[in-house]
């Protein structure tokens, strides 16, 4: 009886002065890619939540409940950044405001490139909303709208007095418009500087990301940090032979000749030496006019396109009057993923549809 009370005792007193086994941190994902890095970072301690679901855009989503839950119980979030998701700023620092929030286009080693222009319409009202704002290539449009404010606030001096509030609400209410296509239609880092916001298909970046998360994850769980940093290692080497059949895959077709939908793949290619000939849509959430269109059917045609290119769940109608009457075969290509989906499948899978899609031989 003694011996019994003593060792339960016994037992009692040495799981109390255990510490508490480290408790791995709750990660969540913004995309999918970014949770398969995330996934393979952490192994088997653990599972990162991603919030955008496949098939729906990361540019515009909808939290759902389960979303919001899954922020306020976060230790750690790896997102791309307010450039790609800026929905989701606000949902961060109020649903999960003492998380870790690491932005992976904000990560010193990130290598970033600027939006591109693959045939901007200067006549399309839209796009000179978003030109006004782009200090890097528009400067003569700015300089005009400029002078055209200039012009009415002389015209204001010239005696009419009445008109001038009535201008001035116009003007506030044409600048706050120009804010919000600002807002909509550009993608800028922390700093404001216009980005191309897909830079996890830069496999290069992919790799400098691993470390990040890696580094994050060690700070919200030290015991496990060996694991991390070998995790990490493990995938980067994974990445490398990926990128080392992808060049080789590719290397036939770095002069193909192909159209784009939406401008989704620029890291990609400018990493494995390929270039379209043109975009249909030149923002997200903006239709191109029609003379961005009877341009854009030009250029294809003096081009000689073989092949355009669209993401799934869009709508390729576009594609159809851009290129009717032209020899062309069509490819979906998924710069996403699901987050169940290796990142080398997601890069391999790309460089496929592509290439499939140059030999003639995708389905």
């Amino acid at each position: 009886m003694f011996s019994s009370r003593f060792t339960a005792l016994l037992t009692t007193t040495t799981l109390a002065a255990l510490p508490a086994a480290a408790q791995t941190p709750n990660v969540v994902t913004d995309i999918a890619p970014v949770a398969s890095l995330a996934a393979h970072v952490m192994g088997d301690l653990g599972t990162p939540r991603n919030l955008i679901k496949p098939g729906a855009s990361p540019h515009d989503y909808a939290l759902r409940p389960s979303d919001a839950r899954a922020l306020r119980d976060a230790d750690v979030v790896f997102w791309i950044g307010g450039a790609l998701t800026p929905w989701l700023e606000a949902p961060l620092e109020t649903l999960s405001k003492n998380a870790e929030h690491v932005s992976l286009l904000n990560a010193e080693a990130t290598k970033l490139i600027e939006p591109r222009d693959l045939g901007h319409d200067h006549h399309d009202h839209g796009a000179d909303k978003h030109d006004e704002h782009d200090d890097h290539d528009h400067d003569h449009e700015k300089e005009h709208a400029h002078d055209e404010h200039d012009h009415e606030e002389e015209h204001d001096d010239h005696g009419h007095d009445e008109h001038k509030d009535h201008d001035h609400d116009e003007h506030d209410h044409e600048k706050e418009h120009d804010d919000h296509g600002h807002d909509e239609h550009n993608h800028t880092d922390a700093q404001g500087n216009l980005v191309d916001p897909h830079a996890w298909l830069d496999p290069s970046n992919a790799i400098a990301w691993l470390d990040v998360i890696a580094a994050a994850l060690s700070k919200a769980d030290p015991e496990n940090q060996a694991t991390y940093e070998q995790n990490a290692a493990t995938t980067a080497a994974e990445i490398v032979q990926t990128m080392s059949a992808i060049d080789f895959r590719m290397a036939p077709h770095t002069d193909a000749s192909y159209a784009v939908l939406h401008d989704a793949f620029a890291y990609f290619e400018t990493r494995f030496g390929l270039e379209p000939a043109g975009a249909i849509t030149l923002t997200d959430g903006q239709s191109p006019s029609p003379a961005h269109i009877a341009s854009l059917r030009e250029t294809l045609t003096e081009a000689n396109v073989t092949c355009t290119f669209a993401e799934p769940a869009t709508d390729t109608r576009l594609l159809g009057v851009a290129t009717e009457g032209l020899d062309v075969r069509f490819a979906t290509v998924d710069p996403l993923g699901t987050p169940a989906m290796a990142y080398t499948d997601l890069i391999a899978n790309i460089a496929d549809a592509m290439a499939s899609c140059f030999e003639g031989t995708s389905n």
